[in-house]
């Protein structure tokens, strides 16, 4: 999908992001919207900004910014790796507005990470993306780690293909720990992960 300009329901607009200075007013909603593990710092994220396969989407309603999507783009799989509005904008259905709207257009199978639903908000969150027609594929992932020395998190993984499992799934977590985590220890991540 080559489009800058998606056009949602309720006047939800993603705005694809071309310029790393188009994110910095939303870096400091990324850092609050996810703990340390389970992000990047500026500079690394600086780095995989203009990759080619990389996207990054501004949120907008009534012209003015309510979130960003970052996805990945690779032959198996769009990759949903950051979602996040801001708490003001939040229960307004601008994420679901946007992303039923990515859905909608786009042809390959959708994969998100998600914590597992061990509280009233991780059990929102896995309900959301259920509401948008994703289903559990996996509940043993472990997301790689960002940095070298890192940790890794445990996550299930969703998607809106429910055939994206065992072979598939394995190439498709393939390319996203290759491309969107620290390489230091792909191969034995890879050796060690088994899809269930």
């Amino acid at each position: 999908m080559g489009s800058s300009f998606l056009q949602g329901e309720g006047g939800v607009v993603l705005r694809r992001m071309s310029r790393i200075e188009d994110f910095e007013p939303l870096f400091a909603l990324y850092e609050s919207a996810f703990p340390p593990a389970e992000r990047r710092g500026w500079s690394a994220f600086q780095e995989i900004f203009y990759r080619e396969n990389a996207e990054f989407w501004r949120l907008e309603q009534g012209g003015m910014v309510h979130g960003f999507l970052n996805t990945w783009r690779f032959s198996e799989c769009l990759y949903g790796e950051h979602f996040a509005v801001w708490p003001a904008s939040r229960g307004r259905r601008i994420g679901e507005y946007a992303l039923r709207c990515l859905l909608r257009v786009e042809a390959l199978p959708f994969l998100v990470e998600v914590e597992p639903p061990t509280d009233s908000i991780t059990q929102r969150r896995k309900a959301f993306y259920e509401r948008l027609g994703l289903q559990v594929v996996s509940t043993a992932y472990w997301q790689p780690a960002y940095e070298p020395g890192g940790e890794r998190v445990q996550l299930y993984l969703m998607s809106n293909d429910g055939g994206l499992r065992g072979v598939r799934l394995q190439r498709a977590l393939h390319s996203v720990a290759k491309e969107v985590y620290c390489n230091a220890n792909l191969k034995e991540m890879l050796e060690e992960y088994r899809v269930q």
